[in-house]
């Protein structure tokens, strides 16, 4: 009769078993919500939602509303806070020593804040330049004459200057004949990277590959499906950077993609970095003996 604490078993049995049975199951497990999200994601090609069609979401309307919210809580601070909430869960399931619990909150810190704001950093800086692709509602600026300038003109400007010149625009003219919410028009301002691929997509996705991996590895009950909940938000951040036109549908799903990849690859560092002792020995032990064979 094993008289440890049952949250401690479950993490052994379930890290000693990391190359065989439980990881499959868990990439099942996995795969069984992010394929039907990622493909939610297409419907940003769809007349309504595509930010060229002619059936396109007015931005006065309470969908473009409820996209904008989505669109903030795909920012920096949202994503932060997400993150947070997140680990909390994670690390606060019962059975856990108090050691493993600070380790878990290290580890689990440190892997967030590289693959969520080191990819934003490498997306923003070197990624999205290098592709080049204006942002739709930019083009549609500049065809109109409001932008003052042809989209590639604007993109020579520094992020600071775009950002300015828009704000005149702003204040001067409201973008023309555009009508859309105030924190709609705000954002158009906030919003002047290249376009390709979406940063929203690629940090939503991230964070919910991240979190349903370590979801479906170690938590039940309310925790799994609290952590579960990130998949839905993540599909409704991505629908809406095409509804408030400031992403074409293909930067939404290399975002995504990407953000499942990145997401897929943080998980297995922290299940390999979170091994317990025993495990590493063992491991160490069998790539010997197979070395010497």
């Amino acid at each position: 009769n094993d008289r440890r604490p049952r949250g401690r078993v479950v993490d052994e049995l379930q890290d000693t078993g990391a190359f065989s049975g439980p990881v499959t199951r868990v990439a099942s497990l996995t795969a069984r919500l992010l394929v039907p999200a990622y493909a939610l994601l297409a419907l940003t090609f769809v007349d309504g939602i595509h930010p060229t069609s002619a059936s396109r979401v007015s931005l006065t309307s309470g969908v473009a509303f409820v996209a904008w919210l989505f669109a903030e809580s795909g920012q920096t601070l949202g994503v932060t806070a997400i993150t947070t909430v997140l680990i909390i869960t994670l690390i606060s399931r019962p059975g856990v020593p108090a050691r493993r619990r600070w380790r878990e909150l290290a580890v689990l810190a440190v892997v967030s804040l590289v693959v969520l704001y080191g990819g934003k950093l490498i997306n923003d800086n070197l990624v999205k330049p290098a592709v080049g692709v204006a942002r739709p509602n930019i083009a549609e600026l500049a065809d109109l004459g409001v932008l003052g300038m042809d989209a590639d003109r604007f993109y020579e400007l520094s992020m600071q200057e775009r950002s300015d010149h828009l704000e005149r625009i702003k204040t001067s003219t409201g973008f023309g004949d555009i009508r859309m919410h105030d924190e709609v028009r705000d954002h158009w301002v906030k919003e002047t990277a290249h376009s390709r691929p979406s940063g929203h997509a690629l940090a939503s996705m991230t964070l919910a590959t991240y979190s349903v991996g370590l979801a479906m590895a170690w938590l039940t009950g309310w925790r799994r499906v609290l952590c579960a909940l990130v998949v839905p938000w993540a599909v409704f951040v991505g629908l809406s950077r095409a509804i408030l036109r400031v992403h074409w549908p293909v930067d939404i799903m290399l975002g995504g993609l990407a953000g499942i990849v990145l997401g897929a690859v943080a998980f297995a560092v922290t299940r390999w970095v979170l091994r317990p002792p025993q495990l590493r020995r063992n491991q160490r032990l069998r790539a010997q003996r197979s070395w010497h064979r």
